[in-house]
């Protein structure tokens, strides 16, 4: 019974990163005109999409549906790029801001891993796939910086 709990926070967990990473780079995409960047926020963004449909998978599979993020969480996600954007659009201020979400998701879902230690492997290995995802994108994003 503790696994399957851990397992269901855990998941809950990366859904829920995985939403925002999606959701995160999908609003760059529509304010980025810089072809290059546009197509690496692309990629990122299908990534956060699979991982996010394998996480809800494994919830359902524990008859569970993830959450939702709350419309304030989505509202403040799409308020904090507008006002970021607004006299700034440059590839380095996006880059800047994924580097900032990325780190902070990071952080946030390896104490996640550390706090569900007892979750399932297949689980744990998903989460990792979401903790290298982040990494990818913030190390892929200091090519973008000035």
């Amino acid at each position: 019974m503790q696994q399957q709990n851990q397992d269901a926070t855990l998941l809950e967990q990366v859904y829920h990163s995985a939403q925002m990473g999606e959701r995160g780079t999908e609003l760059l995409i529509k304010k980025s005109k810089d072809g290059s960047l546009s197509s690496k926020l692309g990629q990122f963004r299908d990534e956060y999409a699979n991982i996010k449909k394998d996480a809800a998978d494994r919830l359902f599979a524990y008859g569970q549906t993830p959450k939702e993020a709350t419309a304030l969480e989505a509202g403040a996600q799409w308020m904090g790029v507008q006002l970021s954007t607004l006299t700034d659009q440059s590839p380095s201020r996006m880059a800047e801001m994924i580097i900032t979400g990325s780190a902070k998701n990071m952080i946030k879902d390896i104490e996640g891993i550390k706090q569900n230690h007892q979750a399932g492997h297949e689980t744990r290995k998903l989460a990792g796939r979401l903790v290298a995802l982040e990494n990818d994108s913030l190390s892929t994003m200091k090519t973008y910086l000035n």
